[in-house]
């Protein structure tokens, strides 16, 4: 238990940690892109969930707040992708200060460290839509804010080059990659669970 409260300490810092990098000094991401829009970026928004949250779950081990654990599963899933996209799509070297750690470190302090430590028991079946719902809506958000202001923080996610037609294409065909990864996240908590149960009377 002190384990994965220190485990989960640690993870939140290094991700809070590699978001203000974002923001410190002439080098960061918002002195070239401005604070908002690096607010903007998935990779931020991803660190910064997994961050509060981790740091909120330290402190609240045995939380049954149905609001912290969807959020928390929404870190996890967001910072999976994080991960995902930027070792398969992004074609631009991680340079600016923190980078690594938005990343690299903090996307497997926290999904390899909630696969060893836990907590368990915290997912439900029906929270699975809750994170690709919040995948759809900062969609949204990225292409009006875009047309507003003609910026767009990630290519794949800029209507000009072929128009919504195909962008949609493309989010639509994310759509179930993304709620089997965080099924799979789902599964593994009531599978470990459920073994917890059927295991324990065998040793008594």
């Amino acid at each position: 238990m002190r384990l994965r409260q220190i485990w989960l300490a640690a993870t939140g810092v290094t991700a809070l940690v590699g978001v203000s990098l974002s923001f410190i000094g002439s080098g960061s991401l918002s002195a070239h892109f401005g604070v908002w829009n690096t607010l903007a970026f998935w990779t931020i928004q991803s660190n910064l969930l997994v961050g509060i949250t981790s740091v909120l779950l330290s402190f609240r081990m045995d939380s049954r707040s149905v609001v912290l654990r969807v959020a928390y599963l929404t870190s996890l899933i967001a910072i999976t992708f994080t991960f995902l996209v930027a070792h398969t799509t992004l074609e631009t070297p991680f340079t600016t200060p923190g980078g690594s750690i938005r990343h690299d470190v903090a996307p497997v302090m926290a999904v390899v460290g909630w696969l060893v430590l836990g907590p368990r028991n915290i997912f439900e079946w029906r929270f699975i839509p809750i994170p690709w719902l919040y995948g759809i809506l900062y969609d949204g958000v990225t292409l009006i804010r875009g047309a507003m202001i003609d910026w767009y923080p990630y290519v794949f996610l800029d209507p000009r080059p072929h128009g919504y037609a195909e962008l949609f294409k493309t989010i639509a065909a994310a759509t179930p990659r993304y709620l089997l990864i965080t099924a799979i996240f789902v599964g593994v908590d009531r599978w470990s669970q459920r073994r917890k149960r059927i295991v324990r009377p065998a040793g008594v």
